[in-house]
C-alpha cells in the first residue's frame, strides 16, 4: 500500500529543518487504478462477539491486497461533526527544552505509546510530552462527504515565526503553511476541498526560516492536537477507522481474521473494503527500483457481530460515556456523537 511501498521508496519531500523526509504522496510514483481491478468482497465468516473472517475473490496480478475495517456512523441531523481527533496525550517522553529523537524514518506512533486513534506513523519525530514534531503522518481518512471539503483544528506549540507545513493528499494535493504568530499554544483553522476515500495530512516542521546561519536549529515545533471535522447531513454516513491491515506480498491469501480489535471501542456494526495492490521490480538486484499499481477500492461489505460482549468489554460498575476515539468522556459533555455503557450494553448516542 502507500504506506510501505511510497515512502520506503524515494526522499521526495524537504521537511524537518531542511532535512531529507520521505513522502507517501502517490503522485511521486508510477501509480495506476486501470492495470489492476477491484476485488470482489465476500461475505465475512466466523463471526464471534468481538471479530470476524474478511473474504474477498482473488485479483489477477494483485500482489498483495489491503483491508480496512471501519465502523459506519450516521447522524440523524445536520450539523458540524468530529470525524477524527487525536491529542498524544499518550506521548509521555521529552519536553520541549530537551526533546526526543527518534531515528527511524517511518513507523507506527504505537511502537513509542498507546494512541487513541490507529495508523498514526512518525517520519524522524522529535517527541515531547503530548506533542510531536518533525514530520507527522495521519491515517487515511474516509472524507468524501461534503464535496470533499473538510477542516483541521490544528493545535501547534512552538516558537514564533516557526512554519508547519500542512499537505493535505486526497482527490489532489493542497498546501497550508501554518506560521505561528507567537510562542507556545497556537491554534489553526485550515480548509481543504480535496477529500477522498482514502485521504491523509502530512504535517512538516521547517523550523524559523530563512536560518542561514543555524542560530534556531534547535527550536522545534510541534503537533499538540489535531481535529478533523466535517459539516454533515442527515442520513450521511462517515467511516470511522477501525482497522488497516496488509496480506503478505505473493501470499495469494483471500481472507483475514480480525480479532480483538484495539480500536473497536464497542461497535458492534462494521464494515470492510478491499484494495489490490500489485508492485512490479524494474531490477531484480535493486530492491527499491520498483513501481506500485493500486486498483480502486471495493464495495463495503457490512458485518454485523454477534450479540453480547466480553468479559474484558463488559464494565459492571455505572453509566460511562466515552468520545468516538474510546475516551471516557468526565464531565458534561459537548454536542456530539458517543458511546453509551451500562453494565453489557453498549449503544452510541447523540447529545444536543
Amino acid at each position: 500500500m502507500k504506506k510501505l511501498y511510497l515512502l520506503l521508496a524515494a526522499a521526495l519531500c524537504v521537511g524537518m529543518h531542511g532535512q531529507a523526509a520521505k513522502s507517501k504522496n502517490p503522485a511521486h510514483r508510477a501509480v495506476s487504478r486501470a492495470t489492476v481491478a477491484a476485488p470482489t468482497p465476500l461475505d465475512a465468516t466466523d463471526i464471534t462477539t468481538t471479530g470476524f473472517t474478511a473474504n474477498w475473490a482473488a485479483v489477477p496480478g494483485a500482489s498483495l491486497y489491503q483491508v480496512t475495517v471501519f465502523e459506519p456512523i450516521t447522524v440523524d441531523q445536520d450539523g458540524t461533526y468530529s470525524v477524527l481527533a487525536e491529542d498524544f496525550s499518550t506521548i509521555t517522553k521529552g519536553n520541549m527544552t530537551e526533546p526526543v529523537f527518534v531515528d527511524d524514518w517511518y513507523f507506527p506512533l504505537t511502537d513509542i505509546c498507546e494512541m487513541s486513534t490507529p495508523d498514526w506513523y512518525g517520519n524522524v519525530p522529535v517527541l515531547a510530552k503530548g506533542m510531536i514534531g518533525g514530520m507527522l503522518i495521519s491515517p487515511y481518512i474516509d472524507l468524501t462527504n461534503n464535496g470533499g471539503r473538510y477542516t483541521v483544528r490544528l493545535g501547534i506549540t512552538g516558537y514564533a515565526d516557526g512554519m508547519v507545513r500542512v499537505t493535505s493528499s486526497g482527490t489532489t494535493e493542497e498546501k497550508i503553511d501554518c506560521v505561528l504568530p507567537q510562542n507556545g499554544y497556537n491554534l489553526f483553522e485550515l480548509t481543504f476541498t480535496n477529500g477522498s476515500h482514502d485521504t491523509y495530512l502530512i504535517f512538516t516542521d521547517y523550523g524559523i526560516q530563512p536560518d542561514p546561519e543555524g542560530l534556531y536549529a534547535d527550536k522545534y515545533d510541534f503537533i499538540d492536537d489535531v481535529e478533523f471535522v466535517q459539516d454533515l447531513k442527515a442520513g450521511d454516513t462517515f467511516l470511522r477507522l477501525v482497522q488497516i491491515q496488509e496480506t503478505a506480498e505473493d501470499s495469494g491469501v483471500t481472507s483475514y481474521r480480525f480479532d480483538d480489535m484495539d480500536y473497536r471501542n464497542g461497535a458492534t456494526h462494521l464494515a470492510y473494503d478491499v484494495q489490490a495492490i500489485k508492485v512490479t521490480y524494474n531490477d531484480p538486484d535493486d530492491p527499491y527500483d520498483y513501481d506500485v499499481d493500486y486498483s480502486p477500492y471495493s464495495t463495503l461489505q457490512h458485518v454485523q457481530l454477534l450479540a453480547g460482549v466480553t468479559d474484558a468489554e463488559a464494565d459492571a460498575c455505572a453509566h460511562r460515556l466515552y468520545n468516538l476515539q474510546g475516551v471516557e468522556v468526565i464531565g458534561t459533555p459537548a454536542p456530539g456523537i458517543y458511546i453509551s455503557r451500562r453494565g453489557n450494553e453498549a449503544s452510541k448516542v447523540y447529545i444536543k
